[in-house]
């Protein structure tokens, strides 16, 4: 009886809706650029932009997103947060591989970053998954640089847990990865990056994520649409990354685990976990297939600072810097440490 009224006020319902379904899941789309948000470049080179989202108050806001195959912007609900502060926000782009960057190597990556952070002088260090192990790196290397350090899902501990990553750096020798990147003179292809965590659950790519369209479609959530849409803008628009640290990461971090050993080095200088010398925030998922929570959360046994533990049960990888529970949490965090509204 319901269907039969509801088909009566809508009898093009259906059909409306298989349209919008169709439309959205088919139709091409432009991949995202930090140009669609407002923003100006402060500070770069051939290897890296620095942007700045807000111009406010001391000390600043530095959020370096993920780069590990896509769009920094994923990072975007996150900035949003930031920018509802006074303090000045700034973000770190690190600019996809071509034949003329392709040498970036871990040392130049970090270096990269403290050249941000000496421009943001002494900031609050955000950094999102690969681009949280990164401003560790920085953090460490640099005592006193830094005025709060801030981990959403960012591996330290690169064996802790039963992370897909992990498996996967466990089952295939280096040797793979290399030929990847030769094979492409230097590069690794965006395409790669895309296959290889497709590949971790291809399950929720291509029947979970388009079943999700289908019922926000038959709610008629709108809000729910544009978001899929974003988020399978960003998904779906891999990026290339420069093979020399691409290669470093995976055999010095990811294998060999060498932010724990205390084996890292970076560019002849010593990487300490224990040189961090500000308070640090640790956010992770309980849902996070990619960095399980311990790999997070065994920083704090390697520090000699407070540190506070955010755990959200129900989190999954990117939920845990893109859901409004953590980013709540992130805004509180900011007031305790000083920020004002």
């Amino acid at each position: 009886m319901i269907r039969y009224f509801s088909f009566c006020l809508d009898p093009f319902g259906p059909m409306r809706r298989r349209f919008i379904f169709w439309q959205t899941f088919l139709l091409p789309f432009k991949p995202p650029s930090w140009d669609e948000y407002p923003n100006e470049v402060v500070a770069g080179d051939n290897y890296f932009k620095l942007r700045r989202f807000k111009r406010g108050i001391s000390p600043a806001i530095l959020v370096i997103p993920p780069h590990a195959g896509r769009h920094g912007n994923v990072a975007a609900n996150l900035i949003r947060v930031c920018q509802g502060f006074k303090n000045s926000v700034y973000v770190f782009e690190l600019l996809p591989a071509n034949e003329t960057n392709k040498d970036c190597d871990l040392d130049r990556l970090v270096r990269s970053v403290e050249k941000c952070v000496e421009f943001c002088g002494q900031p609050y260090l955000i950094g999102l998954c690969q681009g949280a192990w990164l401003a560790a790196i920085v953090a460490a290397l640099n005592p006193g640089a830094v005025k709060a350090y801030f981990n959403f899902a960012g591996p330290i501990d690169f064996k802790a847990g039963d992370g897909k990553i992990k498996k996967a750096c466990e089952a295939f020798h280096i040797g793979l990865f290399r030929i990847v990147v030769n094979s492409n003179r230097g590069i690794q292809p965006g395409w790669a990056q895309w296959w290889y965590f497709t590949l971790m659950d291809p399950a929720r790519v291509f029947f979970d994520e388009p079943s999700k369209l289908h019922k926000k479609v038959l709610a008629n959530d709108e809000k729910g649409i544009v978001e899929w849409k974003n988020n399978r803008r960003w998904f779906w628009s891999p990026q290339n990354l420069p093979g020399a640290w691409y290669l470093e990461a995976v055999q010095r971090l990811f294998m060999e685990n060498q932010l724990i050993s205390g084996a890292m080095e970076i560019g002849g200088r010593a990487v300490n976990l224990r040189k961090i010398d500000c308070p640090i925030f640790l956010y992770a998922g309980g849902n996070d297939e990619i960095t399980p929570f311990q790999q997070v959360y065994n920083l704090a046994d390697h520090v000699s600072v407070p540190v506070a533990k955010r755990f959200f049960k129900d989190c999954g990888h990117t939920s845990v810097f893109c859901s409004q529970e953590p980013l709540d949490f992130l805004r509180e965090d900011l007031k305790k440490l000083g920020c004002c509204e």
